[in-house]
């Protein structure tokens, strides 16, 4: 899964990561992230900070939707998941 073109959002805070670290750790991926396909890969469209923790819970897999979708409606998604 990579990193959205369209991601203008830095790392989140430390405190906020480690919140949702924990809360993972407690109680699952109680939400999925959203990605679409471009080529061979994915794309990670909305829950940047999910996934983050999952790689820091070293969760070998993340349940993900997947979404057909252009660039401009991409862009839109990423856009508004960070509003």
């Amino acid at each position: 899964i990579d990193r959205s073109p369209y991601q203008t959002r830095d790392e989140p805070p430390a405190d906020w990561l480690q919140e949702v670290v924990a809360s993972m750790r407690a109680d699952g991926q109680l939400t999925s992230a959203l990605v679409r396909r471009v080529g061979q890969r994915f794309e990670l469209l909305a829950g940047h900070t999910r996934f983050m923790a999952a790689a820091e819970l070293k969760w070998p897999t993340l349940r993900c939707d997947v979404a057909k979708c252009d660039n401009a409606t991409a862009a839109k998604v990423v856009y508004l998941e960070n509003a």
